[in-house]
């Protein structure tokens, strides 16, 4: 497993050789559980859960969470472009250990990769054999809803957390065999609570919620993931 200090030495001073690395996966279900921010739809009842390598039992799951930190403008809008299409997902690969040593230091530092255990996190969050963006402090951002206790950001972290902790050890086919169902099983109540249409996430769903909402949910394509970072460390929103 490659900790987070380490993927921040290649980010922030270029020195690592990126193939002696074996670097975390990167969920990009997190990005697609959330999909469309009105698509949102509660959990109906399901089997138990039988995947092998599924953890089905969520009882030695903690939730941590960090404030997250906005740093307007710590990275010019072609530093976070050449971000999101030369190191996302692959953050160990050449074109990124290229981009690092030409974006300035303040990006670096803003778009490197924070573990989950800190107090704050940025727009990449490192949750030790996982890298995942902080949609759920996106989302807070924008709705300026940080620091609130029961946020709708703290509601989805809770709820991409807890499937994260249950499907550690799936990948492929698996990871999205396995993330159906935790959301119908151990992490049921995590996904239910985002659901619902009366609780923190419910603006989600509304026609005339804030537009920029959009960005925080990106797909896989670069220029939908360089909208999350700017809302962090560029423009902001």
């Amino acid at each position: 497993m490659v900790r987070v200090g380490r993927l921040v030495a290649v980010m922030l001073a270029v020195a690592c050789d990126a193939q002696d690395m074996t670097p975390p996966t990167v969920d990009a279900g997190y990005v697609g559980d959330a999909g469309d921010a009105s698509s949102i739809a509660e959990s109906d009842a399901a089997p138990s859960c039988t995947l092998a390598c599924e953890q089905c039992d969520a009882s030695a799951f903690s939730l941590s969470e960090g404030v997250p930190v906005v740093t307007t403008n710590a990275c010019a809008p072609q530093e976070i472009t050449s971000f999101a299409e030369d190191c996302w997902p692959d953050l160990y690969g050449s074109t990124c250990v290229t981009w690092a040593g030409t974006a300035s230091g303040t990006c670096r530092v803003c778009l490197a990769p924070v573990s989950a255990a800190s107090a704050a996190w940025g727009a990449v969050v490192d949750y030790g054999a996982t890298l995942m963006l902080n949609v759920g402090g996106c989302v807070d951002v924008v709705l300026d809803t940080i620091g609130i206790d029961g946020s709708c950001g703290a509601e989805l972290n809770a709820r991409n957390a807890c499937k994260t902790f249950a499907c550690a050890a799936c990948g492929g086919e698996a990871g999205a065999a396995c993330a159906q169902s935790a959301s119908e099983n151990e992490c049921a109540e995590y996904y239910d609570a985002v659901a619902s249409s009366t609780g923190a996430c419910a603006p989600l769903q509304l026609d005339a919620r804030p537009s920029m909402l959009a960005d925080c949910f990106p797909s896989s394509d670069p220029t939908s993931v360089a909208a999350l970072l700017s809302i962090f460390c560029g423009a902001g929103n």
